[in-house]
């Protein structure tokens, strides 16, 4: 489909702008280019939707031992090294500015 001022015209009546000579001119562009890329996207041959192999025979079941792990106490950062990089802290936390009223 080809593009023109009257278009570029008709779609700013319709949308209730008001362009200038230059803008109408770069809308022209713009819309040309967009009407350019869905041609090439509309002679694209689409791929046949082929399905994904069944997961079920390369994962582990969720709830198998493979699956889980179990539960490892680490220890913890020092609460002054966390908090070493805090805008603003009080000693025990951060301190952040209200933002609902």
């Amino acid at each position: 489909m080809k593009i023109g001022h009257e278009e570029v015209a008709h779609v700013a009546r319709l949308s209730q702008l008001m362009l200038s000579e230059s803008e109408a001119e770069q809308m022209l562009t713009s819309l040309r280019e967009i009407l350019e890329n869905m041609q090439i996207l509309a002679e694209l041959t689409p791929i046949p939707n082929v399905p994904a192999s069944d997961a079920s025979d390369t994962a582990p079941s969720p709830t198998s031992a493979a699956w889980i792990r179990e539960d490892v106490v680490l220890p913890s950062s020092e609460r002054s090294a966390l908090l070493a990089n805090a805008p603003v802290a009080n000693g025990e936390s951060l301190i952040v500015p209200k933002s609902v009223e």
